[in-house]
């Protein structure tokens, strides 16, 4: 785990994304009220589902994973890139 971060720290010294890529995050609803994903360009589609119990938590991960803005508790590992959140369950 400890090279993965490293990686990702060097990945961070040449780019913290492009805005102009766009993820898609295909998981559970994502709570958009989180302080790591405040400024994250991320655009959230309804859901079908009303399932906002441990699914909300586990779409929050994984948004702020990618998502996780610099300054907060989470840094993601591309906040600058663009992202589009499906829940899908």
């Amino acid at each position: 785990m400890d090279t993965f971060w490293s990686d990702i720290q060097q990945l961070q010294k040449t780019t913290l994304g492009n805005p102009e890529v766009c993820v898609a995050i295909l998981d559970g609803p994502v709570d958009l009220g989180h302080p790591c994903l405040q400024g994250a360009k991320l655009t959230v589609l309804e859901s079908a589902t009303h399932n906002h119990g441990s699914a909300a938590q586990v779409g929050t991960h994984v948004a702020s994973t990618m998502l996780g803005q610099p300054g907060t508790s989470v840094v993601g590992i591309a906040p600058r890139t663009r992202a589009i959140s499906i829940p899908i369950f």
